[in-house]
């Protein structure tokens, strides 16, 4: 049987990123717009009112997402098992044969996936809001001891926009990621427990058990030790490990943004069936990437962090100079490399600003 790789990532998942993205850069445009007019109150009060707007928009589209992508993924999935049985041969029960039992566990992974969305983005809107207010009162403290104006106020709170990136959330492990990265993460993360799930259940409500793991050349160290085994759903198997060996953490993935995917598994039509389940039962403590496997996935990774840093400085130049700042990440990344007169202007106008 041969080894399984895994498929091009959904274009939909870009849908939900972008829309989380425009949120960030419509906060952004909030902050950065000038209330010559306004007293301190009224100011506070224009930019929570259009914050939060945004934030309940979010939600609302956040929703729409949900709904529309996890069942249309999650029946995905189960037709992905019907149809690798049809192609051994072996016909199995449809969707509908089981679906009482599908319908429910789409609710529960809708109602999952939305809520994670759902609390990302409150979290984004208690911190604007404890900001703008904190903020607001420590101006008005200022602005009867100097005169400050509403200026400062905005001024103030792009700053803190800066510094504490407060358009971003906290997530287990204490990092700090942007709405848009952890919104795809969640989809990601969901549309493939999605499937992942859709075919255990219907696996084992079809009375099959075993499955095998996709396998992908370039490979995290968590996941080698895993990846391309074949394991029982049920853990009931003397043969090969539980599955729940690699999907320990309550979810239908071995760790967020985790692009492995399960197959339908016979042993009996398996002309390597001896060879992969030795294989499946090696030890787990093994790292088997090779030299050249490990260094592909740490050069991805550099190229991620890299990435990721050049979007930071990015968005905090987009902050403080909004109409300077090139409109895309991808023109500023260009601009960056080639460091670019326009660049250089553009990184001496931010620093001025930082320390004025």
């Amino acid at each position: 049987m041969a080894k399984i790789s895994h498929p091009n990532e959904p274009e939909y998942i870009l849908e939900l990123v972008k829309a989380y993205s425009k949120a960030q850069e419509k906060l952004i445009s909030i902050i950065s717009q000038k209330y010559p007019r306004s007293s301190s109150g009224a100011y506070q009060k224009k930019i929570l009112g259009q914050t939060n707007e945004v934030l309940k928009q979010l939600i609302r589209e956040g929703k729409v997402w949900t709904n529309s992508n996890i069942p249309r993924e999650y029946k995905k999935g189960v037709n992905r098992v019907v149809n690798a049985y049809k192609e051994m041969g072996i016909d199995i029960p449809t969707f509908d044969d089981f679906s009482k039992l599908h319908h429910d566990q789409i609710d529960i992974l809708v109602r999952n996936a939305t809520d994670s969305l759902i609390d990302s983005t409150n979290y984004v809107g208690r911190r604007i809001n404890d900001t703008v207010r904190r903020i607001s009162i420590d101006s008005v403290t200022q602005a009867q001891l100097t005169g400050g104006t509403v200026q400062s106020i905005r001024a103030d709170l792009m700053q803190r926009f800066v510094d504490n990136n407060i358009t971003s959330m906290k997530t287990k492990n204490g990092r700090n990621i942007n709405l848009d990265s952890y919104a795809e993460t969640v989809a990601r993360s969901t549309t493939r427990e999605s499937q992942n799930k859709a075919q255990m259940n219907h696996m084992l409500a079809s009375n099959r058990d075993l499955v095998q793991m996709s396998s992908h050349a370039t490979t995290c160290p968590i996941c080698a030790p895993l990846q391309g085994r074949i394991y029982s759903i049920s853990g009931k198997s003397t043969e090969y490990p539980p599955l729940d060996v690699a999907y320990s953490g309550g979810y239908a993935n071995i760790h967020p943004n985790c692009r492995h995917v399960l197959m339908p598994y016979e042993p009996a039509l398996d002309m390597d069936r001896a060879e992969n389940k030795a294989f499946s039962n090696r030890s787990f403590d093994i790292d088997p990437r090779s030299k050249a496997q490990k260094e592909a996935y740490d050069n991805e990774q550099k190229d991620n962090r890299l990435r990721n840093r050049d979007k930071r400085q990015w968005e905090r130049y987009r902050m403080l100079m909004p109409n300077e700042t090139p409109k895309t990440l991808s023109g500023f990344r260009r601009s960056k490399k080639a460091n670019s007169k326009k660049f250089q202007e553009l990184q001496s106008n931010y620093r001025s600003i930082r320390s004025g």
